[in-house]
């Protein structure tokens, strides 16, 4: 038995395979609250999509690789100049 995976039914789950499910069920989470709120128009509901928006962006910044990362990162940090610099307001 590896101690460098997990175990689940007798099958050895690697590091990337679970961040990548992690990434996957918080992207799914994110949709999922994001509807409902649709309906419910929830401030506590609102903040906890926020908080799956952070999460995701952030797991999916760090596993991009190359010319997709500096895209990534430039566009990102391009749109937080942009947003600040006209002022925008933070809430809708």
């Amino acid at each position: 038995m590896s101690s460098s995976g997990l175990y689940k039914f007798g099958k050895s789950l690697s590091v990337s395979v679970l961040a990548t499910r992690i990434r996957s069920v918080c992207t799914f989470c994110l949709a999922i609250v994001y509807l409902i709120n649709l309906l419910i128009k929830s401030n506590l509901i609102r903040d906890i999509n926020l908080i799956f928006l952070v999460i995701v962006i952030t797991l999916s910044l760090t596993v991009v690789n190359g010319s997709a990362k500096v895209i990534g990162y430039v566009s990102f940090a391009l749109s937080i100049m942009l947003l600040l610099f006209y002022h925008a307001p933070l809430n809708i």
